[in-house]
């Protein structure tokens, strides 16, 4: 979260000089189902969901965009145990 935080105020200063760019964070479909059981890791997704959604509505109208990509489970060895019960 604080990586993230820090990397979008170092681009939008310079971004605002240049009149636009584009800001894509890479959240989980976690942030929405925050009663699954993997604690922190759903809870920094969230942030990352808030957050972009936040700086896409504060910024948009000046030619930043900002876009948290939100994809769904893969079928990998550590969510096996998620995906099989």
């Amino acid at each position: 979260m604080t990586a993230l935080t820090r990397l979008a105020g170092a681009v939008i200063p310079r971004y605002l000089q240049q009149g636009g760019g584009a800001i894509v964070n890479l959240a989980s479909v976690l942030a929405l189902v925050p009663e699954f059981p993997m604690g922190a890791y759903g809870a920094t997704k969230a942030y990352v969901l808030a957050l972009s959604q936040n700086l896409q509505s504060e910024l948009g109208s000046r030619g930043i965009y900002v876009q948290a990509v939100q994809p769904n489970f893969f079928n990998t060895r550590p969510a096996e145990r998620y995906l099989t019960g």
